[in-house]
């Protein structure tokens, strides 16, 4: 070689030598290329084949003879041998994505080396140490060629070799698998599966691949539950890191897993919000604008936890589970509890401990009360869903849990229904009642005493969610009605305490509990049932009307019907009478509706009840109020109740049915009872004129009949003549209510059936009768009133 040469000298023609960002032509390039390679002395070598020569500068020749002959004939191996930095850039040049290049380094590599295998191992840590070095250079085609010789010579190779490098290459890996470029990407995740591929062999070895496997999963499994994996803001990341892990976990090993399990799942737990689409919380705190309600969206995410892989992979991570790492298990899933933040990781630790309370309840025995407590802090979440979760769980955790805990259960809902003036707690207390009920139940019948009185007075609650929950759990936990008397003396005991408190939705639930405990009792309610019943149903009576109290006043009435008390001292019902009529004095409209209901049944319950005076006085302003003021009949109730037309007609009926059933004929002298008679009448004429309500007409005749029967009883001839006429008005009344319906009409001639006997008294009694009937039945239409009014007729005695 002679002359001067400068960095542009052209040593071979373009195209000789490619590396395909162009090809080694000048001297310039060959000093790059000896600089990559760190051997300055390369550069002597490649003059050697650029030498004044035609046979070097005969593009034809130098196809014709190859480089792999140059290589040969130029002595390289003894260079090489002296060199061995140049192996790892040939290796990496066998891979590049320019398929020139490949065919040409590859040549050159079979030509330089000749036992591949044995040289690989040799300078394997300087190979794979290039190889991480160059994976995320500048140009794009190291990074590819990078990523595809790493996982040529890991697959190669066994573990023991690239052990050590494995964490550095997950990490370098998952970088570029965020590469800017498609096709670097690609290679990047074929050499994650390579990795993947691997892993999972080793894991399904068996005993012999544990140690290795244990020591690769050691750098894996942070590796995949880091930023760099499943936190990865790159979707293909996460999704591959996903992949990957579920697959490991499933592929895995007891022995190779275990040390991992406590860490795993604790990590998972928590991932599992992690992993939610963004959206899905900006979509609930705005579900309206979508026509979907939060808890939709809630029950709709609380399927997605349910059904996700990453449950079952925690459910699979829970069977490889010992004593040692159950141990392990606990601050980590106590952690994962209490610092998990969104509705899938609290769902999710919710769902192991169910799992861990009934798949693995022995190993987790002597943890369960440390979680029973800790189940109980997380069932006040403000999220229902989650609430629920936790409340669920705590049934379940009663399985196993000590009696000690449960009871501390137990009083735990206690205090949360008594003590809080949140009415979701009462709920909640609702929920952990009723799962402990169905999931624990044999504990729960061992401690049926302290919570069945409690579910009692419970599901009376007047907030509809908590009293459906506690209901649901009376249902299925008590076979009838014996239960109540059972435990009849622990459920008064405990609405008592409760009847005089100052929180309103207390007090009337206790109320509500003592009244259903006499309908519970029956007819037939023992004197020792009443005597215990007796002090609370007074109490609850005790106060002003509110809401529901009438409810307690027609238990009350169920009460004095029972057997045991029509021989019950004159004390008990001198208190109940006082009672009655205190009540049928209210001034709230839509509760005097129903206290002069029952105040018309009491007056009937005993013949020695004389309480007509009393109650004309009552029922007679109350009458004569409606009639004076009907204009009150056309406008609504501002309490935004019945329709005050509506709640009008319910008093004036249920005023005259008392009026009218009061009348005790058998207790009364004849001047009394004439007095009594009189009055009624004169305000049923006025009834019956100014109001033409069909409820109101029906409730006169029905009472009617019953002051008919009982003048049948009290009447002997010979009856005085001012009693007469004052009976034949009441027969003038009974076809003079105007074109009301057929049910009013048959009603009537119901009335004038049970009138008919009395006739036999009095001739003029009995002619009264059969004219209006005679009358009545000319004009009517339907075949089932003429049916009745025949049978009064022939109800008449013969004169």
């Amino acid at each position: 070689m002679s002359g001067t040469i400068s960095a542009e000298t052209q040593l071979f023609e373009a195209g000789a030598l490619p590396t395909g960002d162009g090809s080694v032509t000048t001297y310039k390039d060959i000093m790059s290329l000896a600089a990559e390679v760190g051997q300055p002395s390369l550069v002597y070598q490649f003059m050697s084949l650029a030498a004044n020569n035609a046979i070097w500068s005969s593009r034809a020749a130098f196809g014709r003879f190859g480089l792999s002959s140059i290589f040969s004939h130029s002595n390289v191996d003894g260079y090489l041998a002296q060199n061995p930095k140049l192996y790892p850039a040939l290796f990496r040049y066998r891979f590049d994505p320019n398929t020139n290049v490949r065919a040409s380094m590859n040549e050159i590599w079979t030509a330089l080396v000749r036992e591949p295998t044995t040289t690989i191992d040799k300078h394997f840590d300087s190979i794979m140490g290039d190889l991480l070095k160059n994976i995320l250079g500048k140009e794009w085609r190291t990074r590819q060629a990078c990523c595809a010789a790493i996982a040529d010579l890991m697959q190669s190779r066994p573990a023991t070799k690239y052990e050590k490098y494995i964490g550095e290459i997950w990490t370098l890996t998952f970088k570029v698998c965020d590469d800017i470029k498609e096709s670097v990407r690609n290679a990047a995740m074929a050499l994650a599966r390579v990795l993947v591929g691997i892993l999972t062999r080793g894991l399904e070895a068996g005993d012999s691949s544990t140690r290795t496997a244990g020591a690769m999963l050691k750098n894996v499994l942070p590796f995949l539950l880091s930023p760099s994996g499943l936190e990865s803001p790159a979707q293909d990341v996460q999704a591959f890191s996903l992949s990957a892990l579920l697959q490991i976990i499933k592929k895995s090993n007891k022995a190779a897993l275990r040390p991992f399990v406590p860490d795993l799942i604790g990590r998972l737990i928590l991932l599992l919000s992690s992993l939610e689409p963004e959206g899905i919380e900006y979509v609930r705190l705005r579900a309206e604008q979508y026509g979907v309600t939060g808890q939709q969206i809630d029950d709709a995410r609380l399927s997605g936890v349910r059904g996700s892989p990453m449950l079952e992979a925690i459910e699979r991570c829970l069977d490889f589970l010992d004593e040692k790492s159950m141990q392990e298990l606990r601050a980590a899933l106590e952690n994962a509890i209490t610092s998990g933040l969104g509705l899938p990781s609290r769902v999710g630790g919710s769902r192991v401990l169910v799992s861990l309370s009934t798949r693995h309840n022995f190993l987790f025995k002597p943890y369960a009360n440390h979680f029973l407590k800790l189940a109980r802090k997380q069932v006040l979440d403000r999220n229902d869903t989650i609430s629920a979760s936790y409340s669920a769980a705590c049934g379940y955790l009663a399985r196993v849990a000590s009696d000690e805990e449960i009871v501390k259960l137990v009083e735990y809902c206690r205090k949360l229904y008594f003590d809080s003036d949140d009415e979701r707690h009462r709920l909640v207390a609702g929920e952990m009642v009723l799962a402990t009920s169905k999931y624990a139940t044999d504990r729960f019948n061992a401690l049926a005493a302290e919570i069945l009185p409690f579910v009692f007075l419970a599901k009376h609650d007047s907030y509809d969610r908590a009293k459906s929950v506690f209901k649901d759990t009376w249902n299925e936990t008590v076979g009838g009605s014996r239960t109540v008397l059972l435990y009849l003396d622990e459920i008064i005991s405990l609405a008592m305490q409760y009847l005089n408190s100052p929180r309103w939705a207390l007090k009337h639930t206790a109320a509500f509990t003592i009244a259903e405990t006499i309908n519970a009792a029956g007819a037939e309610m023992s004197d020792a049932a009443a005597q215990v019943i007796w002090p609370g149903i007074e109490s609850a009576m005790d106060g002003k009307t509110w809401e529901g109290k009438e409810k307690i006043l027609q238990a009350l009435v169920k009460f004095a019907r029972a057997k045991n008390m029509v021989t019950e001292d004159e004390g008990r019902w001198a208190q109940i009478q006082k009672i009655m009529l205190r009540e049928s004095k209210r001034n709230n409209a839509v509760y005097r509706q129903h206290a002069l209901a029952c105040l018309a049944d009491y007056v009937e319950l005993r013949e020695s009840i004389k309480l007509g005076t009393e109650v004309y006085e009552i029922t007679a302003p109350i009458i004569e109020g409606v009639l004076v003021g009907p204009e009150a009949m056309d406008h609504d109730m501002q309490s935004g109740g019945l329709p005050s037309k509506t709640v009008n007609e319910e008093i004036v009926a249920n005023a005259q049915a008392a009026l009218l059933r009061s009348i005790n004929p058998l207790g009364l002298a004849n001047e009394d009872l004439l007095s009594s008679l009189s009055r009624a009448l004169a305000l049923t004429a006025r009834t019956f004129s100014e109001i033409g309500s069909r409820k109101v007409h029906n409730a006169i005749f029905e009472a009617e009949q019953s002051l008919f029967r009982k003048l049948q009883r009290a009447l002997r001839s010979p009856v005085p003549e001012p009693l007469i006429e004052v009976l034949i008005k009441f027969v003038k009344l009974l076809f003079r209510t105007g074109d009301q319906v057929e049910q009013t009409r048959t009603k009537a001639a119901e009335a004038a059936a049970a009138f008919a006997p009395l006739t036999g008294a009095d001739e003029r009694m009995r002619v009264a009768l059969i004219e209006e009937i005679t009358g009545a039945r000319a004009q009517e239409r339907s075949v089932t009133v003429q049916q009745s009014l025949e049978r009064a007729r022939q109800a008449i005695p013969d004169g």
